[in-house]
């Protein structure tokens, strides 16, 4: 598949649109898969392919475009992005260290310097180097996603409204994070956690079904209802662990409410 995907794969998610696949969700309940042999680094928790469980395709369907895709019309890229439903600009920077070299983890809006396909001939540290700015925000328990179209058994599609760390109660949300229902079970009511900031969107409010319960009870600005669109933040939940940093889980928080966070930009590994 290398041949329609400049740059080739890192653990499974396409180089030339990593701002977008790192953006899957859980199908059902997913356990992180385990080496069965001494000194083979562990599978990164931010691929599908660290985890033992069936992905959501609705977050490969969902129409997105760069904001610096490239002009030709006839590009796989321009066909992987078609419709222009969601307008995607990547704001982490990743970097990845294969054969003993850094590279960075370059979509294809970006020139090339090398045939990164000669990089991957090994197998690259699962392990990222990531510059993202970087808050903390309080979650509160939410519920089960109804009729959003985005999850469709039972043991997944549950939800945690996010608000800000100052907040007393669980209104106003200004974004929500979703998650397995064993992660949904197992963190308190109220919680705080770290959120890193993977890209920002500008998204057609017609054309979010998928994440039908923010429009539901979190309705954007009267300039974005006027407009029928709405801008917000991909965000990662991440834990850390002996230095490391792991994913928990993905989500959408409103541009205004982060912004009036005042986050840093932090330099963090990503396991």
């Amino acid at each position: 598949m290398t041949e329609y995907f400049p740059g080739g794969f890192l653990y499974g998610l396409p180089i030339n649109a990593f701002d977008i696949a790192l953006l899957w969700q859980p199908f059902e309940v997913m356990t992180r898969r385990q080496s069965r042999r001494d000194g083979v680094p562990q599978l990164p928790s931010w691929s599908w392919v660290g985890w033992q469980g069936r992905i959501h395709w609705d977050c490969w369907k969902e129409e997105y475009q760069s904001k610096n895709d490239p002009e030709e019309p006839n590009s796989s890229f321009t066909a992987l992005r078609a419709k222009h439903t969601t307008l995607i600009t990547p704001i982490a920077e990743f970097l990845y260290v294969c054969d003993g070299e850094v590279n960075g983890v370059k979509t294809a809006y970006h020139v090339l310097q090398t045939d990164t396909s000669t990089l991957l001939s090994r197998q690259p540290s699962p392990v990222l180097s990531v510059r993202a700015p970087l808050a903390r925000v309080k979650l509160w328990k939410g519920g089960l996603v109804l009729g959003a179209g985005f999850y469709l058994r039972e043991r997944g599609g549950f939800y945690h409204w996010i608000t800000l760390p100052d907040s007393t109660s669980p209104s106003p949300q200004c974004g929500v994070l979703f998650m397995q229902l064993d992660l949904h079970t197992q963190i308190p009511d109220v919680t705080e956690c770290e959120l890193i900031v993977l890209s920002r969107a500008t998204s057609s409010l017609a054309k979010e079904s998928s994440w039908l319960i923010i429009r539901n009870h979190y309705p954007p600005p009267d300039h974005l209802q006027k407009k029928e669109r709405y801008e917000y933040y991909n965000v990662m939940w991440i834990t850390r662990k002996d230095g490391v940093a792991y994913r928990k889980a993905i989500g959408k928080i409103a541009t205004a409410a982060w912004d009036s966070l005042s986050p840093q930009w932090h330099f963090l590994s990503l396991g």
